[in-house]
């Protein structure tokens, strides 16, 4: 089953702008990107491999879309998303250093907290969420 958390932020770039991956060309868009500043490389949900830029804000005002660990801890406690909420709640679970908040074959708006070594274990069953800063 695909798993698309194996593409990394330089291969989705590299989609976006629709050029062969090459780790040097990824590397030099992202930056800007950066520089521009308001924008995250993400995709829509079941969707990874058509990863898009949007505006931040868009990317944290609309979860059920654009999913990441972040919106995904404030779905699984029922909170609206709050960037300070969603940080704390993630510090709190890494403190743990044996949770983490993944999702099973497809079903992006189910978080759960499992056993980090249960999600691994289970690679084709369980999948992490990306986090919004690497996006």
């Amino acid at each position: 089953m695909f798993n698309p958390t194996d593409i990394s932020k330089e291969q989705a770039i590299c989609m976006f702008f629709c050029v062969p991956y090459d780790p040097t060309v990824a590397n030099d868009f992202l930056f800007r990107i950066e520089r521009f500043g308001r924008l995250e490389l993400c995709y829509e949900v079941g969707k990874p491999n058509e990863p898009m830029l949007l505006g931040k804000q868009k990317v944290v005002s609309n979860p059920i879309t654009v999913i990441t660990r972040e919106t995904a801890i404030c779905l699984f406690f029922c909170v609206a998303y709050d960037p300070v909420v969603a940080k704390d709640y993630l510090n709190c679970m890494d403190q743990t250093g044996i949770l983490d908040i993944c999702y099973q074959n497809g079903e992006y708006i189910k978080p759960m907290l499992l056993p980090k070594q249960k999600i691994f274990a289970n690679r084709t069953k369980y999948f992490l969420y990306q986090r919004l800063d690497s996006l």
